[in-house]
C-alpha cells in the first residue's frame, strides 16, 4: 500500500544516515537491507565508508507474508551470530521479537493505525488483529524504542499499550547539504508522492489554479498499484536525487506541507535549512 511504500523508503534513508554517522565515529556497522536492492543514490554516501559492511537480501519485510517474516528473521539471526554486534538497531517493530542475544533498539516506523486515524478518521487495523499483536510482541521485547517525535510515541502507546524504555530522537539533517541560495525565485514547492493520501498534496490543485506563482511538487506520481497520475495546475517534477532536490529548495520562496499525517518531519526541516518560508499543516 502507499503508506507502507513511503515508510520503507524512510527506513532505508534513516538506516543509511545512522551508518554514515557511526562510520564517522569509527564504529563498524553492518547495514542489512530487506526488499529492493539499494539504488545508486542510496549507495552514494556509503561508498568508501570505513568499517561498513552492506548485506542485501531478497526477503521483504515481515508484514508482506509469513514466508518473508520467517526468512528475514532467520537471515538477520545468521548475521547477528556471524558479527556479534554490540547493538542491534532495527527499523521494524515486528522484528524486535526475534531471539537476539540482547534486546534490540527498535526505531518505530509509521504506525498503520495512526495513519488510518489521521487520514480516514478511524484506526481501522490495516492487516488484522494478528499483525497488531506481532507489533505488540516486538515492541515489548525491545530494549529501547525510539521515535522521531513525541506524537509517534503517544500513538504507539495508545494503539499498542505500554512501551519499554522510550526516547524521542528528532530527525537530523546536515545544514551543508541544503545551502540557501542568495536569490529566491517566485515559485511554491512541495515534496512527497502525489498519490500519498497522508501527504495530502492533491489539495494544492485548486490552490495552484488561483495563485500567480507556479506550484511544483517533487516526488513520485506513478501509483504503486499501477498507473501514472497527472495534475492540471500543479507541475509534477517526479522524484529527484538529494542534490537536485536541495537545489530546488535553495531556489523556492515557499515550501508547503499540507499533510494530514507526518511520520518523520525531516522534509520541513530540510526546507527550513534551505531558507524557505514554511506553510505547514497544524498536526502533531
Amino acid at each position: 500500500s502507499s503508506d507502507l511504500a513511503t515508510a520503507a523508503s524512510l527506513w532505508v534513508t534513516g538506516a543509511i544516515g545512522v551508518a554514515v554517522g557511526l562510520g564517522a565515529l569509527d564504529v563498524a556497522v553492518t547495514l542489512a537491507t530487506l526488499g529492493a536492492p539499494l539504488t545508486q543514490a542510496q549507495w552514494a554516501p556509503l561508498r568508501g565508508l570505513p568499517g561498513l559492511c552492506v548485506e542485501q537480501s531478497t526477503w521483504r519485510g515481515p508484514g508482506d507474508s509469513d514466508e518473508d517474516a520467517v526468512g528475514a528473521g532467520a537471515w538477520l539471526l545468521e548475521l547477528e551470530a556471524r558479527d556479534t554486534p554490540d547493538v542491534v538497531h532495527l527499523h521494524d517493530c515486528v522484528l524486535g521479537a526475534l531471539p537476539l542475544r540482547r534486546p534490540p533498539l527498535v526505531v518505530a516506523p509509521d504506525c498503520p493505525l495512526a495513519w488510518n486515524e489521521a487520514v480516514w478518521g478511524e484506526p481501522t487495523p490495516a492487516r488484522g488483529l494478528r499483525d497488531r499483536w506481532a507489533v505488540v510482541r516486538g515492541l515489548r521485547a525491545a530494549g529501547a524504542v525510539v521515535a522521531p517525535h513525541a506524537a509517534r510515541l503517544e500513538a504507539l502507546e495508545r494503539h499498542y499499550g505500554p512501551l519499554p524504555e522510550a526516547h524521542v530522537i528528532a530527525p537530523a539533517r546536515r545544514a551543508e547539504d541544503f545551502p540557501a541560495d542568495g536569490v529566491r525565485e517566485p515559485f511554491i514547492l512541495a515534496t512527497g508522492d502525489w498519490w500519498d493520501e497522508a501527504r495530502n498534496l492533491q489539495v494544492l490543485e485548486p490552490v495552484a489554479a488561483e495563485v500567480h506563482w507556479p506550484v511544483r511538487v517533487v516526488g513520485g506520481h506513478e501509483h504503486p498499484d499501477g498507473g501514472l497520475m497527472r495534475a492540471r495546475a500543479v507541475r509534477l517534477l517526479g522524484p529527484l536525487a538529494p542534490e537536485p532536490l536541495a537545489a530546488q529548495l535553495a531556489r523556492a520562496s515557499i515550501y508547503v506541507l499540507p499533510a494530514r499525517h507526518e511520520p518523520q518531519g525531516g522534509a520541513a526541516l530540510e526546507a527550513a535549512l534551505a531558507g524557505c518560508a514554511l506553510v505547514l499543516a497544524d498536526i502533531p
